[in-house]
């Protein structure tokens, strides 16, 4: 997580797995970045990505492959039908039976959702580095 943030941790108990969380928000600029990694029970063997993206309903736009740390996975826009515009930035990995997710939000674009009241700073982008934080991800 980048520094000068509020980290908040939490765990969502589905049917057949918790979603562990860890959020960030960038004090500077508002921005919010998330990690969220799920054990899938029982996955087939040799599932893409692609795939179980496909079979967890995921609405995942603008989807291109991308590889970190050795491990193949999809970026995109991570949204809710709702939600479209205000899609986060993201990157999605299925390694070793766990969905692993990262997510970055410019507060620009969750302002409303949130209740924030400041303006968005010129140099969002420049101030949370989203490519630093996407590309820290590490595999074992």
């Amino acid at each position: 997580m980048p520094a000068g943030k509020n980290r908040m941790q939490k765990s969502h108990q589905h049917p057949l797995t918790t979603i562990y969380e860890l959020s960030g928000r960038r004090k500077e600029s508002g921005s919010q970045y998330t990690l969220l990694v799920a054990k899938i029970p029982d996955p087939p063997a040799g599932m893409a990505v692609e795939d179980m993206i496909r079979e967890m309903k995921l609405l995942i736009l603008d989807q291109q492959p991308i590889r970190r740390n050795g491990v193949d996975g999809i970026a995109g826009r991570w949204t809710h039908e709702s939600m479209a515009a205000e899609a986060s930035e993201a990157e999605v990995f299925f390694h070793n039976g766990h969905l692993v997710a990262l997510m970055y939000s410019p507060y620009s674009k969750i302002q409303f959702a949130i209740g924030g009241t400041q303006s968005p700073r010129e140099n969002e982008r420049e101030l949370d580095r989203p490519l630093e934080f996407f590309t820290s991800v590490r595999f074992e």
